[in-house]
């Protein structure tokens, strides 16, 4: 009887002692999923750091593109404004002033005129596809920012959530060992009776 109430007490012990080891490593296990989340968490905003950053220098250079063409655009104009110029200033030295000189120089003034206004168009329609692009690009790279943060936020919550569900399961364990301990100690007394 002694033997069976030694052994009863010694299963509950080890039983209890056992529970608590089980949750302190799933306590060890839920610390190590919540620090892989914070991990992972900064590996998606990192990585939509980097994808924003290479978007910002499609932007920059869609920007010094678009720079470089109404610079440029802005030489040709003056070169044709000087061209148009010339040629009216040839004119008047060729046909002088008075009779069908008139008609001559206002067929050079339209033709510069329309030259010119051709020339601003196809500039506009240039720069506002680049404006447009230059918008897709910020709009991008918001998203990508929001999307990460998103990500991050979600992998964190995640790993919050699995790590509580270990300690909880702990617990339940050590309570579990808890009541094995006083199960085997009830038995025990129940031998000695």
């Amino acid at each position: 009887m002694e033997a069976a109430i030694i052994g009863s007490v010694l299963s509950g012990g080890a039983q209890y002692i056992g529970a608590q080891r089980q949750a302190r490593a799933m306590e060890y296990n839920a610390q190590a999923v919540q620090n892989q989340a914070e991990y992972n968490a900064v590996v998606a905003r990192n990585n939509a750091q980097a994808e924003r950053q290479a978007v910002d220098f499609q932007n920059s250079v869609e920007v010094a593109n678009r720079n470089r063409l109404i610079q440029k655009s802005q030489e040709n104009l003056q070169i044709m404004r000087r061209e148009a110029k010339a040629d009216l200033a040839q004119a008047e030295v060729r046909f002088g002033y008075g009779g069908t000189f008139g008609d001559y120089v206002d067929s050079l003034e339209n033709d510069a005129f329309e030259k010119e206004l051709s020339f601003v168009s196809e500039l506009a329609d240039e720069t506002t596809s680049s404006y447009l692009r230059m918008g897709e690009l910020d709009r991008q790279a918001t998203l990508i920012t929001q999307q990460g943060d998103i990500q991050a936020r979600n992998i964190l919550f995640g790993g919050q959530n699995q790590a509580n569900n270990l300690r909880n399961q702990a617990g339940n364990v050590r309570v579990a060992g808890f009541a094995d301990m006083l199960g085997s100690f009830a038995q025990a007394a129940s031998y000695s009776e």
